[in-house]
């Protein structure tokens, strides 16, 4: 495509003018901005989830093993380097999706309800905070828990 068959209406003048590669590159960059800005929380708590679940997951094993076999430390630790590493992080998948999910959630609506409280409400800081964190962990709860797919009493 030329440069000259690349053309853009311009709203405010109803006129049209000649668009140059890089206002396109701009226009999409911006744009491309926008939308990760939107979501930039929600990615950074599913991340920092992530690394939680990753980094955490063997010591839990140890600890379910003890608990478990009724065994020490040390000997669950050996248990677990007989099975290899293979095995280390067998059984993460549910968990991360379940904690990622949930948690990405929770990051996400405590920005997104930060911001709308900021704009609409004029309160100390405090005040803010505790009612976001309250709300967003209440919405939290209501996505992710089983409550409706429980059978109700009668």
């Amino acid at each position: 495509m030329k440069k000259k068959d690349l053309k853009q209406h311009d709203g405010s003048r109803s006129s049209w003018k000649e668009t140059t590669s890089t206002n396109i590159f701009k226009t999409r960059y911006v744009t491309s901005y926008y939308k990760f800005g939107e979501m930039k929380h929600y990615l950074c708590g599913c991340c920092a989830t992530f690394n939680n679940v990753a980094i955490t997951f063997p010591i839990q094993k140890v600890l379910f093993r003890q608990q478990l076999y009724g065994i020490k430390t040390r000997d669950a630790t050996l248990q677990l380097r007989r099975d290899g590493f293979r095995n280390l992080y067998r059984g993460i998948f549910p968990r991360l999706m379940q904690q990622t999910t949930t948690l990405a959630l929770t990051f996400g609506l405590y920005e997104d309800l930060s911001c709308l409280l900021h704009k609409h409400v004029s309160a100390p800081e405090f005040a803010i905070h505790g009612v976001t964190a309250v709300l967003a962990g209440t919405t939290e709860a209501i996505f992710t828990s089983d409550i409706a797919s429980r059978p109700q009493a009668s």
